[in-house]
C-alpha cells in the first residue's frame, strides 16, 4: 500500500518581522530519502508534486535527483581511478628499486658527459 504524505514548500518569506533573515531549514529525512532512495520512492514523490500542480518545484527536484546520481557515479569512478594511480605508483616504484638494484645509472654514466642539444 503506498504511503500517503502532504507535501508543502515554506513560504517564501525570507525575513522575520524584525528584518532578519530567517535560517534556512534543513531538508527533513524523509523528504531526502525520497529524493535519492529506490526508484518506487521517487516515482510516489514524483506523483504527489504532479498532483501538488508545482512545476517549478517538480523541475528541482527532478535536477537534484539527476546531480546527485552524476555526483555518485563520479564518486565511484573517482574511486576506481585512485585505484589504478596507486597500482601505477606501486609499480613505478617497485621499477625505481630494480633499476638502482641493476646499477643502471653506473652502467649508463658515459652519458652523463654527452652534451644534450638544445
Amino acid at each position: 500500500m503506498p504511503h500517503i504524505i502532504d507535501l508543502y514548500t515554506q513560504a517564501d518569506d525570507q525575513y522575520d518581522k524584525e528584518g532578519e533573515t530567517k535560517p534556512v531549514l534543513l531538508i527533513p529525512a524523509w523528504f531526502h530519502h525520497l529524493l535519492v532512495g529506490p526508484t518506487a520512492d521517487f516515482q510516489l514523490l514524483h506523483n504527489a508534486l504532479v498532483i501538488h500542480d508545482d512545476w517549478g518545484l517538480t523541475h528541482k527536484v527532478h535536477c537534484y535527483c539527476n546531480l546527485d546520481t552524476e555526483f555518485a557515479n563520479l564518486c565511484v569512478r573517482l574511486e576506481h581511478l585512485q585505484v589504478k594511480l596507486d597500482a601505477i605508483q606501486q609499480a613505478c616504484h617497485s621499477c625505481e628499486v630494480c633499476l638502482q638494484l641493476a646499477r643502471a645509472p653506473e652502467q649508463v654514466d658515459k652519458l652523463q658527459n654527452i652534451p644534450c642539444k638544445a
